[in-house]
Order: C-alpha cells, then sequence, then structure tokens
C-alpha cells in the first residue's frame, strides 16, 4: 500500500484546496515553517489548520542554514506546537550533519517528535557521503522527469531503486516529483509512503488528531446573522436561502438582483474565511454540495416549464456550478 502526500510553503500561496485535494486520495502533508534562525514562514499556521480540517496528517519542516542550532530551534519554538512533529530539511546551504544532529538533539530535548531527515542522495555525496547513523529515517527526493501530471501518473515513472537507502538510513517517505498536479493545481511536490495511515501517523508522531480550531462545517453552520423572531441564520441558511426566494416569487423577477445577491454573498464567504483564517475557497468547495442537494430539484422544475425536460436537469447542473464558483470570487461578473 502506498500513500500519497504533499509538501507545501508560502510559495504555493494557500494552494491547493486541501478539502479537494483530500478527497483525491491525499493523506498527510508536510509543511514549511522556518529556516535558519530568522526565517518564518507566513502561510504555516493557516496551512496548517486547514490541514487538520480536512482530516490530512501533517508535519512542519525546518531548513537548516549554518549558524547556531541553538537559535534555530528558538525560532522553531517561536512558530510550531510542540504537538507537530519537525522535520530538519537539509540541503544546499544547510551546512554539516554535524549541525543536523545537533539540531535534532536540541528539538527532542525541547519536547518535539523528530520523525524523518530530509536530505537528498545529491546533498549527501556533495558534503562526502557521512554516515547518518543515529539520526532519523530519510524523507529523500528523486524525480524521473519534470512532466507534469496527476499523483498516479507521475508515481507510475518511479522506478524501485528510487526507494534504495543511504548513510545507513533507509527511505521512509520518497519525495518522487515537483511537477504534481492536485485538486486543479500545479506544479507540486508529491510523496509517497509505503505502509498504511496507521503505520504512518506512528512514524510521524506528534498529535495527529484534529486540534479545537472551528471546522469548515462549524463555520457553515455558526451565526451570521439574526431573524426577527430572535433566531439566528447560519452561513448555510444565508447562502442557499435567497436563492430560494429569488428563484420561486412570481414571474418578472429583476436578473440584476441575481449578480447583487452573487457578490454579496461572495464577499459575506470572503469575510468569514478572514476571520478564521481559511480560504474562501475551502468555505465554496463546503456549499457547492449543499446547494446542489437544496436547489438542483426546484431549479430543474423550474426549467422544465420554460425548457423541457430534455435540457432542464443539465442546465441546472450548470447553473448550479457557476453558482458554486461565485462564492469564492467577489465581485465577479455574472
Amino acid at each position: 500500500m502506498v500513500l500519497f502526500g504533499l509538501d507545501t510553503s508560502h510559495h504555493q500561496r494557500g494552494n491547493p484546496d486541501l478539502a479537494r485535494a483530500r478527497a483525491e486520495g491525499i493523506e498527510y502533508i508536510l509543511l514549511k515553517a522556518t529556516e535558519g534562525s530568522t526565517f518564518r514562514d507566513p502561510r504555516f499556521q493557516a496551512t496548517l489548520r486547514r490541514a487538520r480540517d480536512v482530516g490530512m496528517l501533517v508535519a512542519a519542516y525546518h531548513y537548516q542554514r549554518p549558524g547556531s542550532a541553538a537559535a534555530q530551534v528558538d525560532t522553531i519554538r517561536s512558530m510550531v506546537p510542540t504537538d507537530v512533529p519537525v522535520i530538519p530539511d537539509v540541503e544546499a546551504g544547510s551546512g554539516s550533519v554535524s549541525l543536523t544532529r545537533e539540531l535534532v538533539d536540541r528539538l527532542r530535548a525541547a519536547g518535539y517528535t523528530v520523525p524523518l531527515l530530509y536530505l537528498p542522495r545529491w546533498y549527501w555525496q556533495q558534503i562526502g557521503s557521512p554516515t547518518l547513523a543515529g539520526l532519523p529515517p530519510l524523507w529523500s527526493s528523486r524525480y524521473p522527469d519534470n512532466q507534469q501530471g496527476t499523483v498516479l501518473d507521475e508515481y507510475a515513472d518511479v522506478p524501485g531503486h528510487y526507494w534504495n537507502g543511504y548513510g545507513g538510513l533507509d527511505v521512509a517517505v520518497l519525495q518522487f516529483s515537483s511537477s504534481g498536479r492536485v485538486a486543479g493545481y500545479g506544479p507540486l511536490d508529491l510523496n509517497a509512503f509505503r505502509g498504511t495511515r496507521d503505520q504512518l501517523a506512528a512514524l510521524l508522531g506528534g498529535g495527529q488528531e484534529e486540534d479545537d480550531m472551528p471546522s469548515v462545517d462549524d463555520l457553515l453552520n455558526g451565526k451570521v446573522g439574526e431573524r426577527p423572531d430572535g433566531s439566528y441564520v447560519s452561513l448555510k441558511d444565508a447562502v442557499i436561502n435567497p436563492y430560494l426566494a429569488l428563484y420561486f416569487t412570481k414571474p418578472g423577477w429583476d436578473p440584476t438582483k441575481l449578480d447583487a445577491l452573487l457578490a454579496g454573498q461572495a464577499k459575506l464567504v470572503e469575510l468569514v474565511a478572514q476571520e478564521n483564517d481559511i480560504t474562501a475557497g475551502e468555505i465554496a468547495a463546503a456549499l457547492r454540495p449543499l446547494l446542489a442537494a437544496d436547489l438542483a430539484g426546484p431549479l430543474a422544475d423550474v426549467l422544465r416549464e420554460e425548457i423541457g425536460d430534455e435540457v432542464a436537469d443539465e442546465t441546472a447542473d450548470r447553473v448550479l456550478a457557476k453558482l458554486g464558483e461565485r462564492l469564492a470570487v467577489p465581485g465577479a461578473p455574472t
């Protein structure tokens, strides 16, 4: 069994949609948190929350730079909770393996799990092929090509010997592509683990349960307004109910109302996303199936009266898809 995962940093600017990636079989994500003793990845906290929200296994990685191991651990501690595993990233400009050993020791002393070591074979050879005995198993990298493709297409090109270890360590996770496409977004780094989810969770250690941050479902059902009778209006209500009111009023409703409705709802989704440090796209992705469940049947009934049975269902699906897209695009044209 092979489990697939991603590694990302601020370069992806919040992409891809992790709910969609999870649905496509992505089980884990390795997130850049820090580099050296000064750099803190501005996307780390938000992506960690999004990954846990959709049930992915998580770990952070730290790009090692020459200098004080103690100062680098202090930087890591300022960003990464101790229930998140930390992986040293040792490659171009990272310095020596002796620094890595000190970094690992200090991380463990600070309460972190250090499950893996990212050290590509080419860099290991560049620094003299030292023994790696006593360090965590390898997260290695090697790519068969640079052609952008799906996870399965990219992994199908990986020769078995890419899994061979070096320096006295086994390869536990293989980064096999830097040109993957997941959830419609690319290029992305793709990773493979040969084993079960439970085995990977055990390897990573740390706290792999969801935290107490609000889930997307919590946000959909959370209060965004209040009715005259004192009952609250959820985000789900605020998005779906106006469509029902708009489509099922008497004939002759003003079509310009739809554009105003779309713009207002997209803005509402954007505000809720900003307040909770997630993306509007994640909320929109969760709302789309709810739109389809509540509106597809009634909308198709209305369309049958206007355009006939043959194309009503297909047209309803297309209309709902467009409405769903607009939820995450404030101010877009109709």
